[in-house]
């Protein structure tokens, strides 16, 4: 089989050495592939794609592979020779490090850590990306599933092929913001679940209009739900009564902060409709 070069250029942009595509690649592998630049809407992709795995809807393949383990080792700058000696510290890392202390890291051994894939068969089924929208890098992945019933002819390396990607959907906008709050509050060691929303849905609408302008035209919780549905969000039954979840958001989003809290008090559909029957 003759390799084909656009393939060679996706490969090189995902980072792997392999000259022939392979029979399955990563979440992430695959929103590269599609999104090259576009790092908003690649991220929103992959989060679509680990939902539909998450609900079944999505074929995976479970994998296990060894990642190193790193620790951070103390030391002390000899200002003599100019090189660091590890420190005789009998405390934790983290109490030398907020002394101002100094560290190195290195490796102790390996753990395993699990990982899923998603095979081209399954994703040339997906309906999350249609035929007609994939990027030139997609296509060559997944070439070979068709190679054997027509030749398809290569075509050079366009460049410029994200341009013609798919806008996103309102569903990918809101999964994608939803994947963010979900990587900050991990980042800060902040409560936050798809499965069990904080505060109220009128909060997390009123957070989608500060943050997307997009979405402003959804005026409504009740126009919302379907895409809640599709990215599998959920709400406690007792959550009318519970405090807002604005503060929450405008801690995850410090630069936003004021169009967030913003957003609750004045652009908040539910209360302005609140206010005008008061």
């Amino acid at each position: 089989m003759t390799t084909d070069p656009q393939w060679l250029q996706a490969a090189q942009t995902i980072g792997i050495d392999c000259k022939e595509p392979p029979d399955a690649l990563e979440p992430e592998q695959i929103g590269r592939l599609q999104y090259t630049t576009d790092v908003r809407a690649r991220n929103a992709l992959i989060a679509a794609l680990r939902s539909d795995i998450e609900n079944g809807s999505l074929p995976a393949v479970q994998h296990v592979k060894a990642e190193p383990v790193i620790i951070e080792v103390p030391v002390r700058r000899c200002p003599h020779e100019g090189v660091d000696y590890d420190a005789d510290w009998g405390s934790s890392v983290e109490e030398w490090k907020e002394m101002g202390g100094r560290v190195r890291q290195q490796e102790s051994g390996a753990r395993e850590v699990g990982y899923v894939v998603i095979e081209a068969a399954a994703f040339a089924k997906w309906t999350g990306v249609p035929e007609s929208k994939r990027s030139e890098f997609v296509r060559a992945w997944l070439r070979p599933l068709t190679a054997a019933a027509s030749v398809v002819a290569v075509a050079p390396l366009n460049v410029a092929a994200e341009s013609s990607s798919p806008e996103m959907t309102k569903d990918q906008i809101i999964s994608y913001w939803l994947g963010e709050c979900e990587r900050i509050a991990k980042e800060m060691e902040l409560s936050f679940c798809r499965e069990h929303m904080p505060g109220k849905k009128a909060d997390f609408l009123a957070f989608l209009h500060a943050i997307e302008p997009e979405l402003k035209n959804i005026k409504k919780v009740e126009s919302l739900k379907p895409y809640l549905k599709k990215c599998g969000f959920a709400w406690p039954r007792d959550a009318g009564s519970k405090e807002s979840a604005l503060p929450l958001y405008a801690k995850l989003f410090p630069e936003q902060a004021d169009a967030i809290l913003k957003a609750g008090s004045d652009g908040n559909p539910e209360k302005v409709q609140q206010r005008k029957t008061a």
